[in-house]
């Protein structure tokens, strides 16, 4: 069972967070997640000409998401 501790970021909770070795890992959308699908749509517009209005991609998780721009 993990307690529910603040931390940078937001609120570690059983329902976001996974145990690997011992300590508690948050899963789901992160910053760097929200960097890569920044990234991804950019690159999308610039080589198509067009800006997706949702891109699809996958956390370090393996969680599908598909963030709106």
């Amino acid at each position: 069972m993990v307690a529910h501790k603040r931390k940078k970021g937001g609120i570690v909770t059983p329902q976001n967070t996974r145990i690997k070795e011992g300590k508690a890992l948050r899963t789901g959308v992160t910053t760097g997640s929200c960097a890569t699908g920044a990234a991804k749509a950019a690159a999308t517009a610039l080589l198509s000409g067009q800006t997706p209005p949702t891109i699809r991609m996958k956390t370090p998780g393996g969680e599908e998401v598909f963030p709106s721009l």
